[in-house]
């Protein structure tokens, strides 16, 4: 078959970004039969990775930022792939083009947009709102990056199971490796980081549900003062205008630490540094934050909600009780901060479970006490929090990209079948 594939999410500092990456990398790995079609941008390093394989045509389409991108997909990308002569095409970002004149697949990573909309800018809200149902109403099959991704679709979009098939991401082989004293040396200058922390890495936005985590993080702090500083890394997005104040309303100043984007190559170490990695999310589609740490060895104490426990299951506990954010301090201190925060999620809505499994501490992301609590029992069991974390990493070990490869080709294949 010729497969197009629509990679100009790639170059996204996402883990929508990451799965385009990494899914073309390993397809070229494992999958010598097809010939794959390409769509990338001008300055993406995908046209040299994938230019050793024969099988791979890498067609740069796109320069320039993210409007000429939605421009491309909206009025360029159905005639892209009738000049192709495709016999299949996959959107690995939520999105296939209106009318797709070949039988199409769409991964959709998490449903946020829907489920949470106000954790959502205003402009990208009103465009997933508009193309993502119709996506998945003419999209062939349906990839999920979880079951909790899976169950959500059926829930809210009403898809038949039939049409959905849930694959789980992968980690890379580096995040298991020593990445060597000189390298976390470096790490530790090139962040400034602090002797011992806690550290949490994703893009700074609402749903990462950052109010939630400082004011426990304040709370632990008063009962435990010998708790490491805490390191928020990861590019600053939208709604975090108040961030600061909210550091400074809490009296946090000195403790918790915010370095930036955290490039690619340092992330091993950056895991590795950390005493604890700790993932609080109101929603994950599957939480590959959470997972690299497990690889890396590092004990990990995440969200009892969406994806997570699907991927830790087998050495933690869950904190149970629903708390909604009029129940906690945070909505009185976000509000003179300036800091938004919307949306209630309950356990077991959302990926993270699928992730962690239990290998993991798992807690109520409403509540900052049992947050405070659960980080508290990790930083002062360590022998416990090391036989997860050894847990963890064989677990981790089961999630392979290849393997993840694997299991689209199939999709593919299933909806070569279907003509």
């Amino acid at each position: 078959m010729r497969i197009g594939i629509n990679a100009l999410s790639a170059e996204n500092r996402s883990g929508t970004g990451r799965y385009t990456t990494q899914l073309l990398l390993a397809l070229a790995r494992v999958d010598k039969a097809n010939t794959y079609v390409v769509c990338t941008h001008a300055a993406s390093p995908l046209q040299s990775h994938l230019a050793p394989y024969p099988n791979f045509e890498v067609q740069a389409m796109v320069s320039g930022g993210t409007l000429r991108r939605y421009l491309f997909e909206r009025n360029g990308l159905r005639r892209w792939i009738a000049e192709r002569k495709l016999d299949l095409f996959h959107g690995p970002a939520f999105i296939v083009p209106e009318g797709c004149p070949v039988p199409s697949v769409v991964t959709i990573h998490d449903l946020i947009f829907h489920l949470f909309p106000k954790t959502t800018p205003l402009t990208r809200r009103a465009h997933y709102r508009r193309e993502i149902p119709r996506s998945i109403r003419e999209a062939s099959l349906i990839l999920a990056d979880s079951q909790s991704t899976a169950r959500d679709l059926q829930e809210h979009f009403g898809v038949k199971p039939a049409l959905i098939r849930a694959v789980h991401l992968g980690v890379e082989p580096r995040f298991f490796e020593d990445p060597g004293e000189q390298k976390l040396r470096e790490v530790h200058a090139r962040y400034a980081l602090p002797e011992r922390f806690i550290l949490t890495i994703g893009t700074l936005e609402p749903r990462k549900n950052l109010p939630r985590l400082l004011e426990a993080y304040a709370r632990l702090l008063q009962t435990f003062p010998k708790t490491p500083s805490l390191v928020a890394a990861g590019r600053t997005g939208w709604g975090t205008r108040g961030l600061q104040g909210l550091i400074r309303a809490f009296r946090l100043a000195g403790r918790v630490h915010l370095p930036g984007f955290a490039a690619e190559d340092d992330l091993p170490a950056l895991y590795r540094l950390a005493d604890l990695f700790v993932s609080v999310s109101l929603y994950e589609g599957f939480g590959l934050p959470v997972l690299e740490a497990m690889a890396c060895g590092t004990p990990v104490v995440a969200a009892a909600n969406s994806a997570i426990p699907e991927v830790v299951r087998s050495a933690g506990f869950s904190l149970s009780g629903v708390v909604t954010p009029g129940n906690s301090s945070v909505p009185e201190v976000v509000r003179s901060a300036g800091f938004s925060l919307s949306g209630v999620v309950t356990p077991g809505n959302s990926s993270v479970p699928d992730v962690v499994g239990d290998t993991a501490l798992l807690t109520n992301a409403e509540d900052p006490d049992q947050i405070a609590q659960t980080l508290r029992e990790a930083l002062t069991n360590p022998d416990a929090a090391r036989r997860r974390a050894e847990q963890a990493r064989r677990r981790a070990q089961t999630f392979t990209w290849e393997e993840t490869a694997e299991r689209t080709r199939a999709a593919y294949e299933e909806v070569g079948r279907m003509k």
